[in-house]
């Protein structure tokens, strides 16, 4: 049985701050429905969440989700690639500097570039391996 002082909260979900995109509200009434469902302890007594923190709850939430995605971003952006192959390469030619290699700043550009490679595969082995995880655990995840 659902607590009566609970049964707008659909309502109140869809009356959110309109910065949440469609997609997001539908992940907070997901989050809201599992709070529905435990409504009922099991000693008969009702689980209430007042208001206001239902609201820093789903405002907590939203928060953690846009650093989620904010630091996805970053973690597939050109910027970190570019950084991290020339910190790559400067670090590889000083290193093989210290050592006397043969033309240290030439060979450099080997780990720079393997780095470089690396990035631009490891996006296609993601792919992959998100379908075989799908197929093997019958999941649908969005890519």
């Amino acid at each position: 049985m659902l607590n009566p002082l609970h049964s707008d909260r659909r309502e109140r979900v869809s009356k959110l701050p309109t910065f949440i995109t469609g997609e997001e509200i539908q992940q907070f009434q997901t989050a809201i429905n599992v709070l529905e469902n435990i409504d009922e302890s099991s000693d008969g007594g009702f689980f209430y969440v007042p208001e206001n923190d239902l609201r820093e709850i789903i405002t907590k939430l939203y928060n953690e989700f846009n650093e989620d995605k904010k630091h996805q971003k970053f973690n597939s952006s050109w910027t970190r690639v570019i950084i991290i192959t020339t910190l790559t390469y400067i670090i590889m030619s000083n290193y093989m500097l210290f050592l006397q290699v043969k033309d240290p700043y030439y060979n450099a550009v080997i780990p720079a570039t393997g780095f470089y490679l690396s990035t631009l595969s490891l996006s296609f082995v993601r792919k992959l391996w998100i379908q075989w995880y799908e197929w093997k655990h019958h999941v649908h995840a969005d890519v």
